[in-house]
């Protein structure tokens, strides 16, 4: 697989941040979100996107062991997103 371009990994990264927002503010998974898409989202998005749904409960596990003084639940979805 070729290294994409800084810009395009950015890119892909806002993506699947947006994505994963979409998914937590609609109740469905994250693959779904990615499903629902009308144009497919490049690579690093899906990749994203679903290593974020396969691995969510050990990912937030490992965020919950080092939020001193925070919940899952009191942190805003995109700070929670972004950690994830």
């Amino acid at each position: 697989m070729a290294v994409p371009r800084p810009d395009v990994r950015s890119e892909g990264r806002e993506r699947a941040l947006y994505l994963l927002y979409e998914a937590e503010s609609k109740g469905i998974t994250p693959v779904e979100a990615l499903e629902l898409q009308v144009l497919e989202p490049d690579e690093l998005t899906q990749t994203l996107v679903r290593g974020v749904a396969a691995h969510r409960d050990r990912l937030d596990a490992a965020i919950e062991a080092r939020a001193t003084g925070w919940t899952l639940k009191r942190m805003p979805v995109i700070d929670l997103n972004v950690l994830r």
